[in-house]
């Protein structure tokens, strides 16, 4: 083994930044990596998440409920978290990666520092709106960012901040966009749509999903005020929502004083085979980011994965999530604080199955040429390589197709 990976947020717990890491790892050779991560809530689940994962993990209390290290509670958390790093990291480590800044960046700094290894730290962008908060943690995360030997970005509007906002020179950012496992999400046939809905429990009837915490950024009160119009010229239509969070019972309850809460099924956190099932039984994805007191979506590998299932994707025009599709070819990019453009796009949508069909072949291929697994490994084992790591990637080698310019791709006439 090579490298630690410390990452509090890690399969099978829901999360981007934990999916997004596991990813990477998957296709680098079996034990060249040890994962730290936060012990799970069903250990069950988690040991068998870990049983087919190819790289040892190590799961411990590592949650934190403030990033700050000021006062006796502060150093007491961050002293646990440097031990534990200590402890997981392999006798023959050559360097070590931090999922975040903070706190997972700070600890690793320390322990780094401490065993004159270099370090690499993944930005996300969310977070950075959560350091800039406060001047103790800018401090923190400020100093993480300027002593790693590699900051790897999770898109280019990451980047974009972390050279513009936090002094980060471009030279040392690798922008690694997530990848996805085109042969492990597939599109549905038709006969095999309607046996998914079947198990599902879902209508015969037009499906919009989406699927993610329950945040204020990611948009479920514009789309149940977006879902009025919806309802009013489809009644038969369903939104499906997948995921929990500390909104759902004020959103239920304006589901409810908006009238359409029949019309909606909320599904809660789903084991992962169920929310590929539902990527492939949908009609159409949505997520309907916006910028709400400075906080943002940082990429969305949600998007991507309902776009390899060969669905069309909506999404806002706030932070990284515009990456991940191409505008009226793919999906469609909209102004998602105004519940009255997000309800004119999907209704624009979903009364022309005939475009669905198109968007959705389109995004499959956009997926497979430019955001398959091997292409994203092969960029974040060579940022690994960067800092003096013999790295190399079992994933195959990416076929001409993978290599060359993405195919023709534009909107129709």
């Amino acid at each position: 083994m090579s490298v630690l990976l410390v990452s509090e947020n890690f399969p099978p717990r829901i999360g981007g930044a934990g999916t997004y890491a596991a990813e990477l790892c998957r296709s680098l050779p079996a034990g060249s990596v040890a994962v730290l991560t936060h012990e799970h809530d069903d250990p069950r689940a988690a040991a068998a998440f870990d049983a087919g994962f190819p790289h040892p993990v190590s799961r411990v209390p590592m949650r934190f409920d403030s990033w700050g290290k000021l006062g006796l509670r502060g150093w007491r958390r961050y002293a646990a978290l440097n031990d534990a790093v200590r402890q997981a990291l392999p006798d023959q480590a050559s360097a070590l990666v931090a999922n975040r800044c903070l706190p997972e960046g700070e600890a690793v700094r320390c322990v780094a520092a401490a065993r004159r290894l270099p370090y690499a730290v993944v930005v996300h962008g969310e977070e950075l709106n959560t350091a800039s908060t406060s001047r103790e943690l800018a401090f923190l995360t400020r100093r993480v960012l300027h002593r790693a030997a590699r900051v790897v970005a999770n898109s280019q509007h990451t980047r974009s901040l972390l050279v513009g906002r936090w002094g980060v020179s471009d030279r040392r950012i690798a922008v690694v966009t997530p990848g996805v496992d085109v042969n492990a999400i597939t599109p549905a046939t038709p006969a095999e749509r309607d046996e998914l809905r079947a198990r599902l429990a879902w209508p015969d009837a037009p499906v919009v999903l989406t699927a993610g915490r329950l945040q204020h950024r990611k948009g479920h009160d514009r789309m149940i005020e977006a879902w009025r119009s919806v309802a009013a010229e489809l009644p038969a239509a369903r939104w499906v929502v997948i995921g929990d969070g500390p909104r759902r019972d004020a959103l239920q309850d304006l589901a409810y004083q908006r009238g359409v809460a029949d019309s909606i099924l909320w599904c809660g956190d789903v084991p992962r085979d169920e929310l590929i099932a539902s990527y492939r039984a949908a009609d159409l994805f949505a997520l309907p980011n916006r910028t709400v007191d400075g906080d943002f979506e940082g990429f969305g590998i949600v998007l991507l994965e309902a776009q390899a299932a060969g669905r069309p994707a909506v999404c806002g025009r706030s932070g990284g999530t515009p990456e991940t599709l191409l505008d009226r070819v793919t999906g469609r990019v909209v102004d998602a604080s105004s519940s009255a453009d997000l309800a004119n796009t999907l209704l624009e949508l979903l009364l022309d199955p005939s475009e669905l069909e198109r968007m959705g072949r389109q995004a499959r291929a956009h997926v497979e040429v430019n955001h398959a697994r091997p292409r994203a490994t092969a960029r974040f084992a060579e940022a690994l390589r960067s800092l003096g790591m013999p790295v190399a990637h079992d994933a195959p080698a990416p076929s001409a197709r993978e290599l060359a310019a993405p195919p023709p791709l534009r909107p129709a006439a």
